[in-house]
């Protein structure tokens, strides 16, 4: 249930930045702080705030990482 209402948050802050994505090479930044963090379980994170896909919020220029503190954080 908490992935459910994680995921329509993260959805409602991407429909608001205008579905706007990160670039390819913040993309890989955002990939690469998320392969070695201890929240990763297979592709999603695990943190207690999340439950999202990672290649999928990570992609999203509105989101950042739950983590504190961030690994990465959401473009303005």
């Amino acid at each position: 249930m908490l992935r459910i209402v994680r995921f329509a948050e993260a959805l409602a802050a991407h429909v608001a930045d205008r579905f706007a994505y990160v670039s390819r090479d913040e993309l890989s930044e955002r990939l690469s702080a998320c392969e070695c963090c201890p929240h990763r379980d297979g592709l999603t994170c695990a943190h207690h705030s999340c439950g999202c896909f990672i290649w999928l919020k990570a992609r999203w220029r509105s989101e950042k990482c739950p983590d504190n503190p961030p690994r990465w954080s959401e473009i303005s």
